[in-house]
């Protein structure tokens, strides 16, 4: 863009200045002073030639053309003016416009006062000087040729052609110096304009420095702003956590007085049974196997906790946490079985005792290190096959103990410790986990399975096989006295019958469902509430214990409406398993199948919490249908049918690490709900499949002898 380009009117080649597609009113009349300011200048040197002998009839045209083109560029300028004059009357409009707007106001009004005055010295000279018509031939120059003064002139025409020439030759003088003058003028008007060029070009050198400056000062203004509203977000969140954690440990004091006087309260009710043997025995035997329940898996939930802790501080990966996890379960699946033969061969009490005290020991003698992989592999595999004895042996004691119209609410009770001690883990644990760090968790565990040793070893005994009221008549291995009165076993267990029996591959094929949606949640929710949520267990509150409070709530719903159903005779036991089992599984295949959906700690908590309580209800199906089919045998069914519960404890937490991992690697976010999805289907649909399988080929009736 030239000089030449804006007084000739030309628009502006840059897009500068443009709102929408338009120019700004501003710009336009900066650019409408400048073009006039131009004409006026140009206006005024053809003023100035009026009177001389440059004033022809084309100057006088061409005065006009100028008066008249700056009369249009008035009108423009004007109109614009008043239109960048509306926009400054706007609410929000910067006060740095209005300043240029009323600056660029002065300067049309200055321009217009110069226009005037031009006009006026124009009119005069107007009138005064008329337009000077030239000769049809002048000399070029002092040599274009001589008048011809020839002799035959008189002398007074001699002295006229000689007069003549001396005003040709002053007229051209004359012509010349004003000539020299215009240069004169015209090169002054050009320095000036370097002039001003300069130091406009200084001005915008000076404007991009301050520019410069304040941007860094508002770069500067914003960081510290950031940094300010980053540093009041921490103290919100350090004063919440600082509220949570004086209410949560308010809470655990509580918490833990409840906790010592129920054990105060089961110890003192122990005694009174001791010294006036009024409450029935096998109703000490199903409150301690409840406890015994509620510690194992107090102590399941714990490692998982703890090592996950310990695990997430040096970085370990997903799969390889998987790994560890899942290695319970494979000491817990080879002892399944040879629990159920040990119970039935020399006794459950005695199998739980020496259970209890193996895993009890391997705990307090763990150290709970993520880098020393052998050890926790080894630990974990002792753990896992000294638990593995302890639900075989508890099924064979109550078998023992507990008549046919008390077992379902008793093994229900029995098992609902299980979800008791995962809510009482997943609520005090973290909290331990956060002030004694995660090895104090371990400790805790062998502490409490050492106590119920003591309860045990104390309160418990074998039935007599005369009692009256107890599950079954004789002991579950029939002895008889041989010539040398040595008693010798006469009963021989029928691994085949049981083996290749549909009823038991339906108890089967259910707990291996139910195990797997249990270990899956058990091990993966709180990594779930961490990584997919992006919360805290310990700031969850109490909120996380629900699930398990809630399997601890319907594992007695369903004993109990079991129970009433059979003894009322309003449904068979076969209708009555079936019902249970089936309506628990298939609206837990529900919940699981939504829980990813739920983006919100609330949503997530309600969901497992609907999975795991109706759960538990199918218990009242097929977990007590191994004690109507085979009430001698019930520890050998429960070993077998556990072992497919523990291989799907295996398969489940290993394939949920591997398929996180596989999701990480795809998506690189485990915040994703696409990321979850396929962990919470697969036991959504193994629900549905095994509620099918219930429902066509399990029985109610006894078919081992």
């Amino acid at each position: 863009m030239s000089f030449q380009d804006i007084e000739a009117g030309r628009p502006f080649g840059s897009k500068r200045g443009l709102t929408n597609g338009k120019q700004d009113p501003t710009q336009a009349v900066a650019a409408g002073i400048f073009q006039i300011n131009t004409a006026v200048s140009t206006f005024q040197r053809l003023v100035n030639t009026l009177g001389t002998p440059k004033d022809t009839p084309d100057l006088r045209e061409k005065l006009h053309k100028t008066r008249l083109h700056i009369g249009q560029l008035v009108k423009d300028t004007s109109d614009k003016l008043k239109q960048a004059s509306d926009i400054d009357h706007h609410a929000g409009v910067n006060a740095s416009k209005k300043i240029a707007d009323a600056k660029l106001a002065k300067d049309f009004q200055a321009v217009l006062k110069e226009f005037q005055k031009a006009q006026r010295l124009a009119a005069e000279r107007e009138t005064a000087y008329t337009p000077f018509v030239p000769q049809a031939v002048l000399p070029s120059s002092y040599t274009a040729g001589e008048i011809d003064v020839s002799s035959d002139k008189s002398p007074e025409e001699r002295a006229l052609l000689v007069e003549s020439r001396r005003q040709e030759v002053l007229f051209l003088d004359n012509e010349i110096a004003f000539n020299e003058a215009i240069i004169e003028e015209r090169e002054q008007g050009i320095q000036e304009i370097q002039q001003q060029i300069g130091e406009v070009n200084e001005i915008f050198k000076d404007l991009a420095v301050l520019v410069h400056e304040q941007g860094t000062m508002i770069d500067d203004i914003g960081s510290n702003i950031e940094n300010s509203h980053a540093a009041t977000a921490q103290a919100k969140s350090q004063l919440l956590k600082a509220s949570k954690t004086q209410r949560s440990n308010s809470s655990l004091t509580c918490l833990l007085l409840v906790i010592f006087g129920i054990v105060l309260l089961i110890v003192i009710v122990l005694h009174l049974h001791a010294l006036t043997m009024k409450l029935p025995v096998r109703y000490l035997i199903v409150i301690l196997t409840f406890i015994c329940t509620s510690v194992c898996y107090i102590e399941r939930v714990g490692f998982s906790i703890a090592y996950t802790v310990a695990a997430d501080s040096v970085g370990v990966n997903q799969s390889s946490k998987g790994t560890i996890l899942s290695t319970f379960y494979y000491g817990y699946a080879c002892s399944q079985i040879p629990g159920g033969w040990a119970a039935q061969k020399i006794g459950g009490r005695r199998v739980l005792l020496l259970s209890f005290l193996l895993w009890s020991l391997t705990c307090a003698l763990l150290p709970l290190d993520p880098n020393r992989v052998m050890l926790l592999v080894v630990a974990r595999l002792l753990v896992g096959v000294a638990q593995g004895f302890i639900f075989p042996s508890i099924h064979t004691v109550l078998a023992q103990w507990v008549p046919p119209h008390e077992r379902s609410r008793s093994v229900s009770l029995t098992t609902s410790g299980m979800y008791l001690g995962a809510a009482l883990g997943m609520l005090i644990l973290p909290t331990l986990v956060k002030f004694r760090g995660p090895q104090s968790v371990v400790l805790a565990e062998a502490a409490l399975g050492a106590s119920w040793s003591l309860l045990w070893f104390k309160y418990a005994t074998d039935p007599k096989s005369t009692a009256s009221g107890v599950g079954e008549s004789v002991l579950p291995v029939n002895k008889k006295i041989d010539s040398h009165n040595k008693k010798v076993l006469s009963a021989k267990i029928p691994w085949v019958k049981i083996l290749t029996s549909f009823p038991v591959w339906a108890i089967v094929v259910n707990n291996f469902t139910f195990h797997y949606a249990l270990y899956v949640l058990m091990n993966w929710l709180p990594t779930y509430f961490e990584l997919g949520l992006q919360l805290s267990l310990q700031d969850m509150g109490s909120s996380k214990m629900m699930p398990y409070l809630n399997m601890f709530l319907f594992s007695n719903i369903g004993g109990v409406v079991a129970d009433y159903l059979i003894t009322r005779r309003v449904l068979s036991v076969t209708k009555t398993r079936k019902l249970l089992n089936t309506v628990g599984f298939l609206i837990a295949s529900l919940a699981l199948v939504v829980i990813p959906s739920f983006r919100t700690s609330a949503g997530a908590v309600f969901c497992s919490s609907v999975a795991l309580g109706f759960l538990a209800l199918g218990r009242a199906g097929f977990a007590v249908n191994h004690m109507d089919v085979a009430p001698r045998y019930a520890g050998i069914v429960m070993g077998v049918s556990n072992t497919a519960g523990t291989l799907a404890g295996i398969v489940g937490v290993d394939l949920t690490g591997k398929l996180l991992e596989a999701a990480k690697a795809a998506n690189s976010d485990l915040s994703s709900p696409e990321s979850w999805r396929a962990v919470f289907f697969i036991p959504g649909f193994l629900c549905i499949f095994s509620s099918f399988v219930f429902l066509l080929f399990s029985t109610g009736e006894r078919i081992f002898d």
